[in-house]
């Protein structure tokens, strides 16, 4: 990450928690729910801003109405608190209201639902083309 040894272990404790990883020695195991939660979005951003300070960066969510609300709550968390960055976050999923209003500047794409003659057209591309 580019960092002191101190903050990749505490880092690394709480992206650790997250994917199973949680070990007899982790920080994590004390803390109230909401606590972790802030922590683990902590980590989250760090990790980001550490590439930031090299890159621009492209974060890709599909199909983010499949997510749960823990995950929506953390990409709103990040596009909050990096809007003066090269971060950008592109999100596909279908319209619900639970996932509208990111509260960072934004442009929403509305796609429409491909016709039946667009839809034949795509496939035969793709035939074709394998």
């Amino acid at each position: 990450m580019g960092t002191d040894e101190a903050e990749t272990q505490r880092v690394s404790a709480f992206l650790g928690y997250v994917l199973g990883l949680e070990t007899e020695h982790t920080r994590t195991r004390d803390l109230e729910p909401e606590q972790l939660k802030q922590q683990i979005f902590f980590a989250v951003q760090t990790v980001i801003e550490r590439r930031l300070e090299h890159n621009a960066l492209l974060l890709i969510v599909e199909d983010l109405h499949w997510t749960d609300a823990a995950s929506v709550e953390l990409l709103r968390y990040l596009v909050d608190r990096l809007p003066d960055r090269q971060f950008m976050l592109l999100v596909s999923h279908r319209p619900t209201a639970e996932l509208e209003g990111f509260s960072s500047a934004h442009t929403a794409m509305r796609l429409e639902q491909l016709s039946l003659d667009n839809s034949a057209l795509l496939l035969d591309t793709l035939s074709r083309a394998r």
